[in-house]
């Protein structure tokens, strides 16, 4: 078992090396945008939390809604505030 876990280990370290160096843009802009994300997104998931209230869906469903809604919602504002020069500096 110990040899398996340290093959597996050993193995998904050298995937991880050999295919995560690819660049990708969105994840770029991501990345660039993350603490603007972090700092604009509450009002997107406390409105998109209570007009799903209603709905009769699974949680988990709701769940993913609400993550993307608020992901792509959040997403825009950040990525328009960080064009100000001054606030680009900030965040």
């Amino acid at each position: 078992m110990v040899l398996y876990r340290a093959t597996l280990s050993l193995a998904s370290l050298s995937l991880f090396l050999r295919f995560g160096n690819a660049r990708h843009t969105w994840i770029d802009s991501l990345s660039d945008n993350a603490y603007s994300i972090y700092l604009v997104h509450y009002p997107f998931v406390i409105w998109s939390q209570y007009l799903l209230l209603g709905a009769s869906m699974p949680a988990a469903i709701k769940a993913l809604i609400v993550f993307g809604v608020a992901l792509g919602l959040s997403w825009a504002p950040s990525v328009l505030l960080r064009t100000i020069p001054g606030v680009r500096a900030v965040l």
